[in-house]
């Protein structure tokens, strides 16, 4: 009979994994225990990304100066949303500077109605998401501005609304500024 010699180191193998299917059993056990979770000491959460409302529409349009009369005047924007989830926190509120040479000199901050649109006023290309309402109205029959004046008005829309009449922290706004010319009360019927 014929032998080959062998040295010790190399013949000694172990007994249970000598078998491919003992190796293949062992490497598949090893792959499993490997599937499962991993835990750390620190557990980490991402943070869900808050996005800005967007402006789809708006009432009166504000690409030209707007003649108004003294009197009520309405405004009215539809803004969607990416976040559903804010549809509870909406606040909107209308500003109004009398004197348009002073920027940011609010003198009037009165709050808007936020009403949710039905799914159908949704914006046509977005997936998800939420569209609101947002009903302003301004009464500038109670200040005296005489004729041929500007304003600014300002509608401010926070989708996680005011804390002590300021936009809270983290919140995403949306301002749309209209300019409006007072008319000579002969132009309105007065």
């Amino acid at each position: 009979m014929w032998t080959r010699a062998r040295s010790s180191a190399t013949s000694r193998r172990p007994e249970r994994l000598g078998t491919p299917r003992a190796r293949a059993t062992a490497l598949l056990a090893l792959f499993a225990s490997g599937a499962g979770c991993v835990v750390t000491d620190t557990i980490e959460f991402e943070q869900g990304v808050n996005h800005p409302p967007e402006v789809v529409s708006l009432d009166p349009v504000n690409d030209h100066v707007i003649t108004v009369c003294p009197d009520t005047q309405d405004f009215s924007l539809t803004v969607w949303d990416a976040d559903e989830a804010d549809v509870t926190t909406y606040e909107a509120k209308i500003f109004l500077s009398l004197d348009a040479y002073v920027p940011g000199n609010w003198n009037v901050k009165d709050d808007c109605v936020v009403t949710e649109l039905a799914p159908s006023g949704a914006q046509e290309d977005a997936t998800g998401g939420v569209s609101l309402n947002v009903a302003c109205q301004l009464a500038l029959d109670i200040y005296t501005i005489p004729p041929g004046a500007l304003l600014f008005v300002m509608i401010q829309v926070s989708d996680l609304g005011y804390s002590h009449k300021v936009v809270k922290e983290d919140a995403r706004t949306a301002d749309v500024v209209w300019v409006l010319e007072v008319a000579p009360s002969s132009a309105c019927g007065q």
